[in-house]
C-alpha cells in the first residue's frame, strides 16, 4: 500500500479541515485505513499526520480535561496514545521533547496507576521511553521532572495490594521495563528509592512477571548499593512466589542464582540466618539450589562438548548453550565455594558456622559430597576425553572452574573419594587450560591464574598420605610440574604463603615417601633458588622488631626443605657452604618461635633434628 494513494490523501484531506472535529475524523479515518500496515509504510504515515496537523493540536490535547473537569480525560488517554506513536520513531520523538509533554505525562502515568489502567500506562511509557532514546533533550527533561522516583513511587502504589491484579501485573512490568531502559538510573536513584524498589520485589506474592524483571534489575545494582539495604525484603523476593510460566524458566533461575552469588560476594550471608536462633533452613536451601543447578548444567556441558564429538548420534545442544554455560557454572560454584569456605571458618562473612545446628551441618555435608562427587565424575570424564580429543575454550574454562571448586573442597575434605582422586590427580596437577597458552590472550599474571593454584591447599593434605605422596614422586612429569610451579611462585613477592604451602607439599613428599634417585635429582635443582630465599626470609626475620609468624613460618619451611634436600644429596652438606645460608640457620637454630604459635614451633624442632643430622 503506498503512502499517496487516493484513499489516504482523502484520510489527510479530512484531517487538514479547519475544525477540531475535522482532525477527529480524520485521524480515525486514518488508523482504519492503516489496520494492516507496514512499519515502513506506519512511519511515512506518520510523518504526513504530523505535518498536516502540527505538534501544537496535540499538546492542546494532552492537556485538555473532561467536561467535569476530570483529571484524565478521554481527550488526553488519546493524545497519549497518539504522541507514544509518535515517540517511538525516532525521526518525529524530537518534536515532542517539551518540559509540558513530560510533565502532562507524569502526571497521566500517576492517574493511569491508581485506576489500575493498563492501556494508559502502556502509552505514558512509550512516550517517556521515545523521548529518553530518541531525542537530545529527554534525558535532561526527564531528570528534572523526578521521572525515577515518580516510577518508583507509583510501583511501591502497585505493590500495596497483593495479590496482583492482571491489570496491575501488566501495570508493574511497564514500570519495570522502564526503569531498565534509563541509563542513569544509579547514578540518580536514591536510598530510599532503593529501597523502596526491594520492598516491591519482596512484597509481591503472585506469580509475577514483573517480579523476574524486577530481579534482572536488581541483579544489576552497584555493589555499593547493597552495603546498607534491608536484605530481608530480597529474602522475601527470592524465596517466594514465582511464576511457572510466560518467563524463560532458566533465565529466572539464572538470575536468582546470580543474585545470590552476588550479595554473598559484596555483603556476605548474615542476611541467611535474620535472626540468631534462626534454623539454617536457607543456607540449606542456597545450597540445593545451586548444586543441583550446576549438576544439570555440568550434564549439558558434557553433551554440549563431549559426547556430540564422541558419539555421532548424540543429541546435539541448543544453540546458545555455550554461553549459559560458561557463565551460569562459575556463579553456581561461587556459590558452592563460598558455603565450602564458611564451614572450613574461613567465611565468617558468609554465616558462622558455629551458629548451624548439627541437622543443618549434616545436610550441607551431605549435598556437598553429592554434588561434588558429580563434579569428580565430570572432570574424570574431561580427561579421558582430552586424552584423544582437541580443547575448546567453552570446555577450558568450565574444567578450569571445576577444578577451581574442587580444589577448595579437597582442602577441607581430603578423604573424599581417595582412590578415584588418586587416579584423577595428574590430571588436575598438569592441566594447563589454552586460556593460559594461548598467546593471544596474554594473561597478565600467569601464575596466578594457574590452576595448581587452587589445588595445593588441598595437596598440601593429600601429600601426608604415603600412597599419595609415592604416587606423585613415581610420576615424573607430575614431580617436575610441581617443583617447576613453586620455582615460579618465588619470582612473585606477592605470594610468601603459597610459597609456603609448595614447601609444605614438597616436605611431605620427602619426608613421607622414598623418593628416587631421579626425584632426588629433580628436588636438588631448586636447591639454588631456596637457598638464596632462605637468606633474604632470615634477613628479614632477624632485622624484624616484632615476631612474624608468617615470615617466620616461611623461613623454617625453606630451611627445611633445604636440609631434607642436602639430606638425599650424595655430597651431604657440599650445597650448604654458603657462608649466609649458614648464618641464617644458626640464627633460627638459637630463635625459637614462641610456643603458642604452636605449628611454627613443631617446624623449629624439626629444623633442630634435621641440623643435627646434617653435616653444615
Amino acid at each position: 500500500m503506498g503512502t499517496s494513494d487516493a484513499k489516504l490523501d482523502q484520510c489527510l484531506a479530512v484531517l487538514g479541515g479547519p475544525t477540531d472535529e475535522h482532525k477527529f475524523a480524520g485521524l480515525l479515518m486514518v488508523t482504519k485505513h492503516l489496520a494492516d500496515a507496514d512499519a515502513t509504510t506506519l512511519q511515512a504515515v506518520r510523518a504526513r499526520v504530523l505535518a498536516t496537523t502540527g505538534t501544537v493540536f496535540f499538546l492542546r490535547l494532552l492537556h485538555t480535561k473532561g467536561s467535569h473537569d476530570e483529571a484524565l480525560s478521554p481527550y488526553r488517554a488519546l493524545a497519549l496514545n497518539l504522541i507514544s506513536s509518535f515517540c517511538g520513531d525516532a525521526t518525529l520523538a524530537n518534536e515532542f521533547a517539551k518540559a509540558s509533554v513530560v510533565a502532562d505525562t507524569l502526571e497521566a502515568l500517576q492517574l493511569g496507576v491508581a485506576a489500575a489502567n493498563a492501556t494508559v500506562v502502556t502509552d505514558c511509557r512509550h512516550v517517556l521511553q521515545g523521548l529518553y532514546l530518541h531525542t537530545a533533550a529527554g534525558p535532561e527533561l526527564l531528570a528534572e521532572h523526578g521521572l525515577v522516583p515518580m516510577v518508583v513511587q507509583t510501583m511501591v502504589q502497585c505493590c500495596a495490594v497483593q495479590p496482583l491484579s492482571d491489570a496491575h501485573e501488566i501495570i508493574l512490568q511497564h514500570l519495570v521495563d522502564l526503569l531498565r531502559s534509563i541509563q542513569y538510573l544509579w547514578k540518580t536513584l536514591s536510598s530510599h528509592d532503593f529501597n523502596a524498589l526491594l520492598h516491591c520485589f519482596g512484597a509481591i506474592e503472585s506469580r509475577s512477571i514483573a517480579k523476574c524483571h524486577l530481579q534482572e534489575l536488581l541483579l544489576v545494582a552497584p555493589d555499593a548499593r547493597w552495603i546498607h539495604a534491608p536484605l530481608a525484603n530480597v529474602v522475601s523476593g527470592l524465596f517466594g512466589a514465582w511464576p511457572e510460566h510466560g518467563h524463560a524458566s532458566t533465565q529466572r533461575r539464572d538470575t536468582s542464582l546470580a543474585l545470590i552469588e552476588r550479595l554473598f560476594s559484596t555483603v556476605g550471608g548474615a542476611w541467611l540466618l535474620p535472626t540468631p536462633d534462626a534454623a539454617g533452613d536457607l543456607v540449606v536451601l542456597v545450597v540445593q539450589l545451586a548444586a543441583i543447578e550446576a549438576k544439570l548444567l555440568l550434564d549439558d556441558a558434557e553433551r554440549a562438548w563431549i559426547d556430540v564429538r564422541v558419539n555421532e548420534s548424540a543429541v546435539e545442544v541448543i544453540d546458545g548453550a555455550d554461553d549459559r554455560l560458561t557463565r551460569m557454572i562459575p556463579i553456581c560454584y561461587g556459590i558452592l565455594e563460598a558455603i565450602v569456605s564458611m564451614l572450613a571458618g574461613s567465611r565468617p562473612d558468609i554465616v558462622d558456622a558455629s551458629l548451624l545446628s548439627g541437622p543443618v551441618l549434616a545436610q550441607l555435608q551431605d549435598a556437598l559430597s553429592e554434588f561434588f562427587t558429580v563434579v569428580l565424575q565430570f572432570l574424570t570424564t574431561s580427561r579421558d576425553f582430552l586424552a584423544t580429543f582437541p580443547t575448546s575454550l567453552a570446555l577450558d574454562m568450565v574444567v578450569y572452574a571445576s577444578i577451581r571448586v574442587f580444589g577448595a573442597w579437597l582442602a577441607e575434605e581430603s578423604d573424599f573419594c581417595q582412590a578415584d582422586v588418586l587416579q584423577l590427580l595428574p590430571f588436575l596437577l598438569q592441566y594447563q587450560p589454552s586460556l593460559l597458552t594461548d598467546e593471544s590472550t596474554k594473561p597478565p599474571t600467569p601464575l596466578l591464574t594457574d590452576p595448581l593454584h587452587f589445588l595445593l591447599p588441598g595437596l598440601l593434605s593429600l601429600s601426608a598420605d604415603e600412597a599419595v605422596a609415592t604416587a606423585l614422586l613415581d610420576d615424573d612429569a607430575v614431580l617436575q610440574r610441581l617443583l617447576q610451579f613453586g620455582v615460579g611462585v618465588c619470582a612473585n613477592a606477592d605470594t610468601p604463603g603459597v610459597v609456603t604451602m609448595c614447601l609444605g607439599v614438597y616436605m611431605n613428599l620427602l619426608l613421607i615417601g622414598s623418593p628416587s634417585f631421579t626425584a632426588k635429582a629433580h628436588f636438588q635443582k631448586t636447591l639454588p633458588v631456596y637457598l638464596k630465599l632462605a637468606q633474604l626470609t632470615g634477613q628479614r626475620c632477624m632485622t624484624s622488631r616484632v615476631y612474624d609468624d608468617d615470615a617466620t613460618s616461611l623461613l623454617l619451611h625453606l630451611l627445611n626443605y633445604c636440609l631434607l634436600v642436602l639430606l638425599g644429596s650424595s655430597a651431604k652438606g657440599s650445597r650448604a657452604t654458603d657462608p649466609g645460608f649458614r648464618a641464617t640457620l644458626q640464627w633460627a637454630k638459637a630463635n625459637a618461635p614462641p610456643i603458642e604459635w604452636e605449628a611454627s614451633y613443631d617446624l623449629h624442632e624439626l629444623l633442630l633434628h634435621l641440623a643435627a643430622r646434617d653435616s653444615v
